[in-house]
């Protein structure tokens, strides 16, 4: 007796097992870091800091500056540090809001992409030795430029910008950007790049990490290769900045 069509139905079922486990997977991957999107982007760990930080990208909203000047004014840290697109506009407007300009601090050329952008700020604060930074984000990117800023060696308090909700298309935006990150790593680097990093863990573990650190009170120390990022700021070769 033929039993072909039994055995063609039996590996017709398993590979329809096998889809059904994969997308589940996915799913849950895919909803746990929108959820981890959701509550860092509520968080604000605003506090006193070596330097203030944000990228500035083309897709940065008007407030970005506006919050980095309010902190600065209000005393969180005395320099600022900026990386990223327009670099030259953001510094004028930055200057002509009322900064004295020493106490701005960026590349001389335009970083290119959100990761390296994240390199020059890490170069920026090894050149100044400052083992901190306030880090100025839109609630849904702060996630993922938290993590940037782990992997190059940095310290990093979140301080989203107010008054941000997150819609969902962000939020899933957000998510696959993270993804993308974590399992391809960064790209762009200017030719004056400092720490050439990767994500520094593999993706469980590194949600797992997140997880925790979202629902305690102190946040994370950051490490870089597993050598905390005090010990390895010192040894990031700074870019050609100016202040």
């Amino acid at each position: 007796m033929w039993t072909g069509g039994a055995t063609v139905g039996r590996v017709l079922l398993r590979l329809l097992r096998a889809v059904l486990v994969v997308a589940a997977v996915v799913g849950l991957a895919l909803l746990l870091v929108g959820g981890l999107v959701v509550v860092q982007g509520q968080r604000d760990d605003t506090r006193r800091a070596d330097a203030i930080a944000g990228l500035y990208l083309a897709s940065s909203p008007p407030a970005h500056l506006d919050q980095m000047i309010q902190l600065y004014r209000q005393g969180y840290a005395a320099r600022l540090f900026l990386a990223g697109n327009n670099l030259d506009d953001a510094e004028a407007l930055l200057v002509s809001r009322g900064l004295p300009a020493e106490v701005i601090f960026r590349p001389d050329e335009d970083s290119g992409g959100r990761f390296a952008a994240m390199q020059d700020i890490a170069a920026l604060a090894a050149a100044e030795e400052s083992r901190t930074i306030l880090l100025v984000s839109p609630s849904d990117d702060l996630l993922l430029e938290l993590k940037m800023s782990a992997d190059t060696g940095l310290v990093a308090f979140g301080s989203p910008l107010p008054d941000t909700p997150l819609d969902l298309p962000d939020v899933l935006r957000s998510t696959l950007e993270y993804w993308r990150y974590v399992l391809v790593g960064g790209s762009n680097h200017p030719p004056h790049t400092a720490p050439t990093a990767t994500p520094t863990s593999a993706p469980t573990s590194e949600l797992v990490r997140l997880t925790i650190s979202l629902f305690i009170q102190r946040q994370p120390r950051a490490y870089w290769y597993g050598v905390p990022s005090w010990a390895v700021a010192r040894s990031v070769s700074a870019p050609s900045g100016r202040r």
